[in-house]
């Protein structure tokens, strides 16, 4: 539990990616010592990895970018370990909903 918590604060405390774009909805995915993080900024996905048990991290390096991305109530990316691949998935669009249950 400690580790989590210590991964997702680390994702939270990246700081801004770009202008106005702070990293948001961190999620983490391990298997043995390498740990997988994605995380939203602005109208990205990015994507960081650790070989060394969340000791240290990659750069986090774009992996997606669409006109709106919601990163609010628990809607940022998600990712998982399927066999030897990582899988982010994340919702994304084209318009701004301004529904009562929108972002």
């Amino acid at each position: 539990m400690l580790f989590l918590l210590f991964t997702t604060l680390m994702a939270a405390s990246l700081g801004p990616i770009g202008p106005d774009a702070p990293a948001l909805e961190p999620q983490i995915a391990a298997k043995g010592s390498i740990v997988a993080l994605t995380f939203g900024a602005g109208s990205a996905i990015y994507f960081s990895e650790s070989q060394d048990s969340a000791r240290t991290f990659s750069s986090p390096l774009k992996v997606a970018e669409a006109d709106v991305v919601p990163l609010t109530r628990h809607r940022g990316p998600r990712i998982a370990w399927s066999g030897g691949t990582i899988v982010i998935s994340a919702v994304a669009g084209k318009t701004l909903s301004h529904e009562q249950h929108a972002p």
